[in-house]
């Protein structure tokens, strides 16, 4: 959970760490880590669901699918090139479990509360609840998805380049540990040991607050958090415009970054004016880490008069700028807290406590019985502080001389004559008795300590890892602030006992309420369901949630007792270990993390499917995964506050990571509004102004000049092409398309006008970005699509948008451009035996996806590649005839039609197949409260051109529609169930007073069977889509399916070739990379897409598997919806319309098309049967720019009958399998051919190759002795052209 509201709140005050995802503005990323729970907890709900407990839930196997696809979609978005590091939640700390157990006993509460308020209003009540706590390490579900996720790193090493380059860490449920501070371990220990690199670039997935401290803790300055974006906004709106289905995509614009690196810049710019002569930014990063616990973390309650919504780390911040001067250093100092700067900061913060209870009782008063609203504390108090005056302007100010022993010993007198203020001695009196029972000195001692202590264990957990596994605090809430006083009487509160974590299984009995029993193991479940166990009483069916000025639900303080934790373990060791079975050994077992690389398929071992009936299994793994094993380091040693040796910030930072340095600038704080959630915020922000910018120069020599690249998107470096510009006097300059002429021309200035307001306004409310007096703006292109491989621009967006100059960056400043970042081709040395390619050479193969068995790199020459065809050849013969007759048997009705068909009107059929408004008499009766409801089928909205396929169409520009055979059945069903709404809409016939904001009126319990009855239909889970999409509908889809497995050919000979380099496909190259091969001379990637056509998959860096076959099944403009013909980990269905897994949404260049289904006859080669033959192998060769067939077997090479025959079987694998024996073997035939001054244009012929060959081989043989038996069953190869013969 982390620090609640605390992302909001940093994210408001410096609003340009974040930013959407979109292509040009993802950095370079090293490092990709993953919080795998967090994946788990959003695919384990329903897609299309809002509801807290929905009525149907996906089945296990669904929700790690899901998972697979998420963390595939994840992968795709972010690019690591070094590490993928995926960790699952294990064991947590005891402190941790405090919270664990409080959120599990409340969820399966509200569980059953739902339960209850469903039978009581008659709701349907699905069989069965998803127990989400079941996501708790030493669970059955757990282990399962340990295992399935450990499937899905083999297969995508295996099968997905861009995973292949990457190492892969997985540690499972079984490492303990919570899954991000496992994350954080591995760098601590890393950066620790010395094993670490400067400028290395991390980016971590996550929804917990704190990632933010735990990024911060690190001190990388290249560090990036990603997560989902959100809108609260959604909250308060009842009814969302009708849209179009989201395709099937990765749709990256729904998360955002947000970086570290940004927040650490406006730190710094915060705290560098203060006048010290100490001054150090990663000493005020820990501080402003720790001060961020004292508003609530996982393990210490808030302090009862901070709150993050009333402004509680805004006034930290600023009584932190006042004291920093004084204390002449910091609050953490060596890896710990200054105990007397701490007092006297925590009893400044106590003075505040009159003004907070005070407001508090206003909002209260004035709330009438509803949650009262947050308050407002202010951020500076100097008066009551006496620290000076209320300036906040960031401006430098003389040193200030730090306060010496006597003014800190007057300040700890001040502070402990602060906490006896008789003001507000009865109200702390009775917050200690009714919240803590506290009514005695000796008891409040005990809860400062305690806290004090709680503090002390929170920040050693992030500064060093977990410094205790036992220690806990023993409290629901947390002492007043002006109480802390006399810390430094305290002792050993610093000292934590060595401790193990608790078991799995024991931390499932520590966390679990006895309604998620059946989580445990049978042996275990009597302890905690059993009323003679002797820890019955942990378990309680009924607890109190304090609510007490709560407007939250989740923020109710839940009253549990303690576990007792001898008590605990004194029941759970009652057990014999043999009432355990042996995979419940193994869960309740302590396991190493996991790292895999990829090796090159040297031992035949095969992962078998967790999912049989969907995922294959994977007959041999390229993955070795091996235990991670991290150099011991000092457990009291932590991060030091300080940057790695080497590391390079601001405009030098890798990657274009974001820097607010690429601009000089200035901030003040201002209350803007900023709104980054949907809800303007009621905060101060800091404010940004980029400082004068350079003249404006319109004669093209500029670096804003068009035709010219910047970076824009201050400050996240995004590179953009500048298309024009205009003047504040409306003098414009455009660039002329295919030319480098700028043409000139007077516009009115009042466009310069409008469009300077409306980026002022926008930036102001979104960035807090002041971007000053400007006299010019630029029109700029954003990158469209970045090639996946080199992170080069491949396309630019047709749109442009208008920046002032101010934040416009030159192209110089892009570390990108620096380390000469370009298009990376792929290499034959990189080739390993068993990579797939995609043969693309004319002829009856092309298109069809191959394995590498080996290749020959010859200098100045042609690059050969063996490679063996997959078995199913992707030649299929349509019936056309067939599917002509199966379109006839469509029968489409107009409106009219449908109408009289059904007895009832064209205005009734109209409505009813797009929107109907209703609302209950009674405004407040469940369910819609008042609030509209649309009981139409949403067939089509003829205004917006959306339609369902398979159930409407849209005829041409003239807004007619037709419905099939199916609306028709639909609508006979609605009316036959619901004639009242069909009555109302027949008897209104001017339709008058329907029209407009007008609701038809219906009975609660109507509106509430209709809604369960329009879920339970099909067409409540098809797309609606645009017109302009052609789509083929489930139906077609279907017989499509069937069509292709009646005609598809399967090969079951084994077919080997031998082709140039320029024939293969490899799946990371780049697209103008794929014109300059033998593709081009084939067909364009531009070619056009029909319906059916069959495709292959060619980049090996997306979702699907590289060479996978598949028919085009949808065309969304430049999005294609393909069928594959094989299931994959990030697989769909497409909106149900095709088999599970196998459906995925897929830009235009990243497949090939292979067949056009206008034509029963192959445009190309036809196929040459090549049977393998009893008598000996038979090889079928052709021109250069044709492959060579091998059809034989090479069992004569690897003969077993002597070591001179292993040597022989060596020697000549070596000669067409290793490129050194060809590059660097003596007096080879490639020396000598490029030796000669003359070249023979058949030195190309791969025919001609390998007669050279067989000549080399001969000499083997020789050298070798080997005698006349073993020389007659040596492999000779033969040769012939391919014929063809053209069939009129």
């Amino acid at each position: 959970m982390g620090v609640p509201k605390f992302y909001r709140w940093v994210s408001e005050r410096y609003p340009l760490t974040i930013h959407k995802v979109i292509p040009s503005v993802t950095p370079d990323i090293d490092n990709f880590y993953l919080d795998a729970n967090g994946i788990l907890h959003n695919c384990a709900r329903p897609k299309d669901s809002q509801e807290p407990f929905p009525c149907q839930y996906p089945s296990e196997e669904e929700i790690f699918l899901e998972t697979f696809s998420y963390i595939d979609m994840l992968f795709s978005m972010i690019r690591p090139k070094k590490l993928v590091y995926i960790a699952i939640d294990g064991v947590a700390p005891r402190a941790k479990m405090n919270q664990q157990r409080a959120r599990r006993f409340r969820a399966a509460k509200d569980r059953e509360e739902e339960k209850e308020n469903r039978l009581k209003q008659g709701k349907p009540i699905p069989e069965h609840f998803f127990d989400s706590n079941c996501i708790t390490p030493g669970t059955a579900f757990m282990s399962r998805f340990s295992e399935a996720l450990e499937y899905l790193v083999h297969k995508k090493i295996t099968e997905d380049k861009s995973w292949a380059g990457v190492e892969v860490i997985l540690s499972t449920t079984n490492v303990p540990g919570e899954g991000e501070h496992k994350i954080i371990d591995y760098i601590r220990r890393k950066k620790l040991s010395g094993d670490w690199e400067p400028n290395l670039s991390h980016c971590l997935y996550g929804l917990d607050a704190d990632l933010i401290m735990l990024a911060l803790v690190t001190h990388e300055p290249h560090f990036i958090l990603l997560r989902e974006r959100t809108d609260l906004s959604k909250l308060f709106v009842s009814k969302k415009g009708v849209e179009a289905t989201p395709l099937n995509r990765c749709i990256s614009d729904e998360f955002e970054f947000f970086s570290i690196g940004v927040l650490r810049e406006y730190l710094d710019s915060e705290f560098c004016t203060l006048p010290i002569s100490f001054y150090d930014l990663e000493s005020c990063i820990n501080d402003f880490i720790f001060m961020c616990f004292l508003v609530g973390n996982d393990f210490l309650p808030q302090l009862p008069t901070l709150n993050i919504a009333e402004g509680a780390l805004d006034t930290m911040l600023t009584l932190y700028k006042k004291l920093l001067p004084l204390f002449g250093g910091y609050l953490i100092e060596n890896g710990t807290i200054v105990l007397d700067r701490l007092e006297i900061f925590l009893s400044k913060l106590g003075q505040l406590e009159p003004i907070v209870v005070n407001k508090r009782l206003e909002a209260i008063a004035e709330s009438k019985g509803r949650a009262p609203r947050p308050v407002d504390i202010g951020t500076c108090h100097d008066d009551l502080w006496g620290l000076g005056d209320d300036s906040n302007d960031n401006t430098e100010e003389p040193l200030t001389e730090p306060w010496t022993k006597e003014d800190v010993e007057k300040a700890l007198n001040e502070a402990y004559v602060a906490s006896t203020d008789p003001l507000m001695e009865s109200i702390k009196q009775s917050y200690y008795r009714d919240k803590l029972k506290i009514q005695d000195k000796a008891d409040l001692e005990k809860l400062k300590m305690n806290y004090l202590q709680g503090l002390m264990w929170t920040w050693k957990y992030y500064y060093s890892g977990c410094p205790s596994w036992r220690w806990y605090y023993p409290y629901h809430y947390a002492p007043m602030a002006s109480d802390l006083v006399g810390l430094n009487a305290a002792t050993n509160i610093s000292d934590f006992s060595a401790s193990e974590p608790f078991l799995p299984f024991q931390q499932l009995l520590a966390v679990l309420p006895p309604q998620s029993s059946w989580c445990l193991p049978s042996a275990l479940r009597r302890l905690m369901i059993d009323k003679s166990s002797p820890i019955y009483s942990l378990y309680p069916l009924e607890f109190e949630v304090d609510m007490d000025g709560k407007r939250n639900a989740w923020e109710g303080v839940v009253k549990l007792p303690f576990v007792d934790e001898s008590l605990l373990l004194e029941a759970y060791y009652s057990i014999p270990e043999d009432a355990f079975s042996e995979e419940e050994r193994l869960r309740n077992s302590c396991q190493q993390a996991m790292i895999y690389r990829r090796g090159k398929y040297t031992q035949k071992i095969k992962i078998r499917s967790p999912f049989p009936n969907h995922l294959p299994d994977i007959e041999q793994t390229a993955a070795i995964a091996e235990p991670l094993i991290l150099a011991q380091v000092d457990p009291n040693l932590g991060l030091e506050p300080q940057l790695f040796p080497g590391t390079s910030t601001g405009v030098s930072s890798p990657g274009n990571y974001p820097t607010l340095k690429t601009l000089s600038y200035s901030i003040y704080y201002a209350k803007l509004g900023v709104n980054l959630f949907g809800i303007p915020s009621k905060r101060e922000s800091v404010v940004v102004k980029p400082k004068e910018s350079c003249s404006c120069d319109v004669n093209g020599e500029a670096f804003y000049s068009p035709g010219k690249r910047v970076l824009v998107e201050y400050p996240w470096r995004c590179e953009a092409l500048v298309w024009s510009l205009i003047t504040c006097n409306g003098t414009k300059v455009s660039k002329q398309p295919g030319t480098s002429e700028l043409l000139y021309e007077t516009v009115d200035p009042q466009i310069f006008m409008t469009r300077l307001e409306e980026f002022t306004k926008q930036a102001l409310i979104t960035s807090a970005l002041d971007v000053g007096q400007v006299e010019c703006l630029v029109g700029v292109r954003l990158c469209e699509k970045r090639d996946p491989s080199s992170g080069a621009i491949v396309s630019y967006r047709n749109e442009e948008i208008w920046l002032p100059i101010s934040v416009v960056v030159p192209i110089e400043l892009s570390t990108r451009l620096k380390n000469g970042q370009g298009y990376i081709t792929s290499s034959i040395s990189e080739l390993n035996k068993g990579d797939l390619v995609v043969y693309i050479g004319k002829g009856p193969h092309f298109g069809r996806t191959a394995a590498v068995v080996g290749h020959i790199k010859r200098p100045n020459s042609t690059h050969l590649v063996k490679i063996k065809l997959r078995n199913k050849n992707t030649r299929v013969e349509w019936n056309e005839s067939n599917n002509e007759v199966k379109k006839e048997q469509v029968t489409w009705y107009s409106l009219s039609d449908t109408a009289q068909i059904l007895k009832s009107t064209p205005y009734t059929i109209s409505r009813i197949t797009s929107s109907v408004l209703v609302k209950s008499s009674a405004s407040n009766d469940p369910p819609n409260h008042g609030r509209p409801e649309d009981i139409g089928l949403r067939l089509k909205f003829v205004s917006k051109s959306l339609y369902v396929p398979g159930y409407c169409r849209i005829l041409g520009d003239s807004n007619s529609y037709e419905f099939s055979h199916l609306a028709v059945q639909v609508l006979w069903q609605y009316k036959l169930k619901f004639p009242e709404v069909f009555e109302i809409l027949d008897n209104s016939p001017d339709s008058s007073n329907l029209r407009g904001s007008k609701y038809i009126d219906l009975g609660s319990q109507l509106i509430a069977d209709i809604k369960d009855w329009l879920k339970s239909l099909e067409i409540a889970k098809l797309p609606l889509l645009p017109s302009s999409s052609e789509v083929m509908s489930k139906e077609e889809i279907a017989d499509v399916e069937q069509n292709l497995r009646r005609n598809q050919v399967d090969t079951q000979e084994e077919e080997v070739l031998v082709v140039p380099r320029e024939l293969l496909l490899f799946g990371d190259e780049h697209e103008k990379q794929r014109n300059k091969t033998n593709l081009a001379r084939i067909q364009s990637l531009k070619e056009t897409v029909c319906l059916k056509d069959r495709v292959v998959n060619i980049s090996a860096t997306g979702p699907v598997p590289f060479g996978f076959h598949g028919t085009v099944v949808g065309i969304h403009g430049t999005e294609l919806d393909v069928v594959f013909d094989e299931p994959f980990p990030a697989g769909t269905d497409l909106h149900h319309r095709c088999p599970a897994y196998r459906g995925k949404t897929l830009h235009r260049n990243t497949v090939l098309k292979i067949h056009q289904v206008s034509s029963t006859k192959n445009n190309n080669t036809e196929l040459v049967s090549n049977h393998r033959k009893k008598d000996g192998p038979q090889v079928v060769g052709a021109s250069h720019s044709k492959p060579l067939f091998l059809t034989g077997s090479k069992r004569t090479l690897h003969s077993k009958s002597g070591g001179d025959s292993r040597v022989l079987s060596h020697e000549i694998s070596q000669l067409y399998l290793n490129d050194s024996f060809i590059q660097n073997g003596a007096n080879t035939f490639e020396e000598k051919r490029n030796s000669s001054t003359t070249k023979n244009t058949e030195d190309d012929d791969p025919v001609k190759i390998w007669k050279q060959l067989q000549e080399k081989e001969d000499k083997i043989f020789q050298r070798n002795n080997i005698t006349s038996r073993r020389q007659s069953t040596r492999k000779v190869y033969q040769w012939r052209p391919i014929t063809t013969t053209r069939k009129d």
